[in-house]
């Protein structure tokens, strides 16, 4: 009886609250242009080198096209072939272009003035990544927007038709490449300029040049020319005035958002949501493929297109069902393109203002706009744009920049903790300071209330640009006070950052886009009462039936004898983009099924103990094989025939750390190795040169010092790994180098107190207590705000500075780790590397089906699909650190940046682990902090702390029967 009442108590108290969310005032209906003010303005953002360009010459502009094809290659070129147009659809020859590519055209210029660039291309199957271009006119960058050009690329779903797994959910089809020629005008990929990027071209044999900085491309023609101009929708309509414009009033085409035609990138793929009873399709018990869009689409540029036929020709308005709740106090954009082109000013930008629900958005004001429609097939396609925000974006951009320059300049004077009791008188040893701040002050309150003005409300937006402007003021009120509040003025810059990438960020989700008659009523855009009741009623149950998170697979392999359970540690993005990969290429061509489990690794031990485990397990680190096979928990892959052959797949270096007693006890799927980051603009302002050497960090250390700024070498925490503490990185980079090792005979005891060992543990700490490196620091925070200009970690910092420090993009980059200078003149620089890998545990009845499973999945396809489906859901900042080599070589990386991967990844060494190996790592950095903190003598605490190694290590071998 108590049960029948608590649930009678449950489903009042979510009817009511589904009663109260369906007051709205405005039945639901969202005009795009409500609630903003069109008169809101802001002074323009202006790129220097583009303002300083324009004013150099005379505003002509020719109404002259000039072409250039393949017949106008110059000699110098190199990195492209000329090919036969026939199998690409073109009747005459076009050029196809490398990665690594460098084409120069020569041509003549009849009439001066300023041009637009429209280059018609195909983009070619790559590695499936923008393409990126660098352009030259007569051997110089115009200006910095031609510095990073992006053409995109064409996707698909392979079918808008959805499998079902075995509980009925729908599967997310594959997103696949369909490539066209397409015609582009060159366009600032940052955003930083409006419209088409202007050149100017002078009298008289020009030569126009395009480095590849990424992707191969095939290009057949490049126009120079004048860019149509668009009309306004008044002068719009009246260019229809002639076309028979009578539509009847019963016309509605509807397009389910997840049935795409083509878009710009794979991670706008149809998405399951159910938050909406009327979301099209949709179902409590399942998982429906049925809206498009949301966070994935949100990157400028990025592009959603569909087809519909039109039956009726004539003038048609244009409304999205759709929900825009990821933004409130700001508005995403959105450029229409009707087959192709955009019709008129006006839907070059379409705002979309904060709903909290899905509605109805009506593309145009209280009066919606009309769009022409030919008979037959057409086409809509929406871009996402930065819309009216994109000078705001850019003026905050340019105060942190200027905000983190003034920082270094005050710490160059008070150091990072500056005394607080003794007064730097900054104002004065920085003449100019309060006056930058107070322009920068100025920008951010211009901002603020242009945003207020804008969207009508104050939000989370406005409220970091006030608090920064009102520490500005209290600096430029109280200037004695600065050096007390530094902490506080970079967590505000940091802020700044951040906003800089949520308002750059413009999602947008779909369930429908609705073509119709003005006057049709669109009515069941908005759940009624009792659907939203007996919606909540059905989800209230299946949340007890139904597991959502169920890695479910396509077909049902539960009587084949081969099956395999295989355990995945990482997260469920991966987890599911494995399970459809099983699916669609391993299970089908091998009879083997694979039950795939995401679960966390740290029961792996338990459940072995207990003869609960899995057959493999997929992303452990690399102190648990050989632990594991210690304890005969293990299967040695060397036991199959084609081990040595797989091996080959990977660096050596790779396997060191599961080789034991003769033995490989796993594959490698992930590795990574430290590379040294540093800031091109910093380094370049204070003329200091790249080390090469560990001898040249010495030699740059006191200019660093000098302006109170740092170098960066990593101390890793307990806290971070777990409790087991690795080798240091850089301890184990100078003991390599200079001819160590860690572990003596076949690596059975410790080698530290090796004469090597210790001058390298000597030099190592003489970083931290000679020359004061920071001990501990937040390196990709300190190298945003050039605090720490240059540094070594883990290179998958990279994809970390590439997402989430937009503001200092294209002022870093990074090299080789310091090595030793060799009397030869050579410079060893080898690194150690970490990683994960994929094991086969003993127990396993289906040895052979599991090792059939670790060749699969470590193959360079697996690896390569599986790096580039992750980059397509997650993008850049989830770049796969594979241990495949042939497969890094194909993942999306720039070809620059790869050259430099591949040169450090080639001089790495693997960290053995043996028995009370757990211990070395620890005492290492027992012993650095000892001297650190009692200044003893490195030597003697280096060789009294590998005695207590050696102890352990003595130990475990006896406990396992080893000599």
């Amino acid at each position: 009886m108590n049960k029948k009442i608590l649930m009678i108590f449950v489903v009042s108290i979510a009817a009511l609250i589904l009663i109260v969310s369906m007051i709205d005032t405005n039945n639901g209906i969202i005009y795009t242009h409500s609630n903003i003010d069109d008169n809101a303005q802001i002074q323009p953002f202006e790129d220097v080198s583009f303002t300083m360009y324009m004013n150099q010459y005379e505003k002509v502009h020719p109404n002259t096209n000039i072409e250039i094809d393949y017949r106008n290659l110059s000699e110098v070129s190199q990195g492209y072939e000329v090919l036969n147009g026939d199998s690409l659809g073109k009747a005459e020859p076009v050029i196809f272009t490398y990665d690594d590519s460098f084409v120069t055209f020569d041509f003549f210029v009849q009439e001066p003035g300023f041009y637009h660039i429209e280059i018609e291309y195909f983009p070619i199957e790559g590695k499936s990544s923008n393409i990126e271009r660098v352009l030259y006119l007569n051997g110089s960058v115009p200006y910095s927007a031609f510095e990073n050009l992006i053409f995109k690329r064409i996707w698909i779903n392979q079918s808008n038709e959805f499998k079902k797994d075995i509980n009925q959910n729908d599967i997310i089809p594959r997103q696949v490449e369909r490539p066209k020629w397409l015609k582009h005008f060159i366009e600032d990929s940052q955003g930083n300029i409006q419209g088409y990027l202007p050149i100017y071209l002078e009298y008289g044999t020009q030569n126009i040049a395009l480095k590849s900085n990424r992707e191969p491309m095939v290009i057949s023609t490049i126009q120079f020319r004048q860019a149509d101009q668009k009309l306004d929708y008044q002068a719009y309509q009246n260019s229809f005035n002639a076309q028979n414009n009578e539509v009847s009033k019963d016309q509605l085409i509807l397009i389910e958002a997840e049935k795409m035609y083509e878009k710009s990138s794979p991670t706008l793929y149809p998405i399951a949501d159910r938050t909406s009873a009327v979301n099209s399709p949709q179902n409590p018990y399942q998982l429906l493929a049925n809206t498009a869009g949301g966070v994935n689409w949100r990157i400028s540029g990025d592009w959603i297109s569909y087809q519909f036929e039109v039956e009726e020709e004539g003038f048609y308005a244009i409304s999205l069902r759709a929900k825009q709740n990821y933004i409130r106090g700001a508005y995403v954009s959105r450029k229409i393109k009707i087959n192709g082109e955009v019709p008129f000013n006006e839907v070059d930008n379409v705002p979309f203002v904060y709903s909290g629900d899905f509605g109805l958005y009506k593309i145009g004001d209280d009066t919606p706009y009309m769009f022409y429609l030919k008979k037959g097939t057409n086409e809509i396609s929406l871009e996402v744009t930065l819309g009216d925000f994109n000078n705001s974006i850019q003026l905050i951009n340019n105060t942190i920049n200027e905000l983190n320059a003034l920082y270094r300049e005050i710490i160059m004077i008070t150091t990072a903790q500056p005394d607080l009791y003794r007064d730097y008188q900054i104002d004065r040893r920085i003449p100019d300071l309060i006056k930058r701040f107070e322009n920068e002050k100025n920008t951010l309150d211009a901002v603020s209330k242009y945003f207020l003005e804008r969207t009508g409300e104050n939000s989370e937006h406005t409220i970091i640009l006030d608090r920064v402007s009102l520490q500005l003021t209290g600096f430029i009120e109280r200037p004695e006070t600065i050096h007390q509040r530094l902490l506080e003025y970079q967590n505000n810059i940091s802020a700044l950052g951040t906003w800089v990438i949520e308002v750059k960020e413009q999602p947008l989700l779909i369930d429908y886009i609705a073509i119709h008659h003005p006057e049709y009523e669109i009515d069941d855009f908005k759940p009624t009462l009792f659907e939203n009741i007996w919606f909540g009623l059905n989800n209230f149950i299946a949340s007890f039936v139904v597991d959502y998170n169920a890695l479910a697979s396509s077909t049902d392999n539960s009587g084949s004898e081969n099956n395999i359970t295989v355990w995945i540690g990482t997260g469920r993005d991966q987890a599911n983009v494995l399970r459809r990969m099983i699916d669609e290429d391993f299970s089908s061509e091998n009879n083997i099924g694979v039950n795939l489990q995401l679960v966390s690794l740290d029961v792996l031990l338990p459940s072995t103990l207990t003869g609960k485990g899995p057959d493999l397990a997929i992303g452990v680190g690399n102190q648990i094989p050989v632990n594991y096979a210690m304890r005969n928990a293990l299967y040695d892959l060397s036991n199959f025939d084609d081990f040595e052959e797989i091996k080959t797949r990977f660096q050596p270096s790779a396997f060191e750390p599961y080789e034991y007693l003769d033995g490989y006890y796993a594959l490698p799927d992930t590795q990574q190795f430290p590379v040294m980051f540093y800031r091109t603009d910093i380094l370049d302002e204070l003329n200091i040169e790249i080390p090469k050497t560990w001898d040249d960090v010495i030699k740059i250390i006191p200019e660093l010092q000098r302006v109170n700024l740092d170098f960066y070498l990593p101390i890793d925490i307990v806290e971070a790994t777990q409790g087991v503490l690795p080798p240091n990185i850089i301890f184990s980079t100078l003991l390599y180098q200079n001819g160590g090792k860690l572990y003596s005979d076949d690596n059975t005891q410790s080698a530290l107190t090796d004469r090597v060992a210790l001058e390298a543990f000597k030099q190592w700490t003489d970083y931290y207590t000679n020359y004061r490196f920071q001990i501990q620091a937040n390196f990709a925070n300190r190298f945003r705000s050039g605090e720490m200009p240059i540094g070594i970690a883990y290179y998958s910092l990279y994809n970390t500075l590439s997402v989430f420090a937009p503001e200092i993009a294209g002022n870093w980059e990074f090299t080789n780790v310091p090595g030793v200078l060799y009397e030869d003149g050579s410079i060893n620089n080898m690194v150690p590397t970490t990683g994960t890998g994929v094991i086969l545990l003993e127990q396993s009845d289906n040895k052979d089906s599991a090792w059939e499973f670790m060749k699969w999945w470590t193959s360079t396809e697996t690896q390569v699909r599986f790096g580039r489906e992750m980059e397509g859901i997650l993008g850049a900042a989830a770049r796969y650190p594979t241990a495949n080599i042939e497969a890094l070589n194909q993942l999306p990386w720039p070809v620059k940046d790869l050259a430099i991967l591949q040169s450090q990844w080639s001089n790495t060494f693997g960290i053995p682990e043996i028995p009370g190996s757990y211990f070395t790592g620890r005492h290492i950095d027992n012993a650095l902090r000892y001297v650190i903190n009692t200044g003893a003598n490195p030597r003697d605490v280096l060789f009294e702390y590998s005695l207590i190694i050696d102890a352990e290590i003595t130990t475990k071998r006896r406990e396992f029967d080893l000599d």
